[in-house]
């Protein structure tokens, strides 16, 4: 009876396995919370694993052993997509970001119309908008505004979203363009969300990679970011939540 017992513990235990997320940092936060949900309702376990959007396509590309791919952008999920990387159909944008204005000195938030107009000389921080979505939209912000050149010669372009909060905080620039998701879980107040009008939508895109072993619970994952619930925990975090429509671009 012992070895019976024994045998079925190590069927169960060796047949048990963790869903594996590679997330983006800027979303990091939120997923962990969804992830944590997704665990208590369906006692499935989940590992994060934290990077940069383009670092974390690297290691994909090289064969890390990943179930799930949460990007900060559109673009990589899509060439993982073109490069047979990922499981038929599973492409689908999870939430939109919103990007902010903020000024840590700033005891309230501000109108960011006025201070970019009156501030031209001051030392400003945004994403690298070549590799980073919010930086992207931030540069698009001052193009429309007819305000990147003046800034060009004080402008800080750190390597991603959370590193401009990292800049801001230790002083080495002014005001910043940041990831709202970020005032969210620093608790701030003293910023000013910019009107999406100033901006293309910052998607961000999930796929499941063709390589999991976890086919079926990685499919559960992503039936599980479209409940009531989690739409909530994105909008809380500072994210848009998306209506769901699986895309196949290619």
């Amino acid at each position: 009876m012992k070895f019976l017992v024994f045998l079925i513990l190590f069927t169960f235990n060796a047949s048990a396995q963790t869903l594996v997320l590679a997330v983006a940092s800027n979303f990091h936060g939120t997923l962990k919370t969804i992830a944590a949900e997704f665990e208590r309702n369906t006692g499935i376990e989940t590992d994060l694993i934290i990077g940069s959007t383009g670092g974390l396509f690297s290691q994909i590309n090289n064969g890390a052993p990943y179930d799930i791919y949460f990007s900060a952008d559109q673009k990589r999920p899509a060439l993982l997509v073109e490069m047979g990387l990922t499981v038929e159909h599973s492409l689908e944008s999870y939430a939109e970001g919103q990007l902010a204005f903020y000024i840590p000195d700033q005891l309230q938030d501000v109108d960011f119309l006025h201070w970019l107009s009156h501030n031209q000389g001051e030392r400003i921080v945004i994403a690298n908008p070549k590799t980073a979505p919010y930086g992207h939209a931030a540069e698009q912000v001052l193009r429309g505004l007819s305000l990147l050149k003046p800034f060009s010669l004080t402008m800080i372009r750190a390597g991603n979203i959370s590193k401009v909060t990292h800049v801001l905080q230790t002083g080495n620039a002014k005001a910043g363009f940041v990831a709202l998701s970020s005032m969210k879980s620093l608790g701030k107040t003293n910023y000013r969300l910019i009107p999406s009008l100033y901006h293309d939508p910052i998607l961000q895109d999930a796929v499941i990679l063709k390589r999991t072993t976890c086919l079926r619970e990685a499919r559960q994952f992503m039936a599980f970011l479209k409940t009531p619930k989690v739409q909530q925990i994105m909008e809380r975090s500072g994210y848009l939540p998306i209506k769901y429509a699986t895309r196949e671009t290619f």
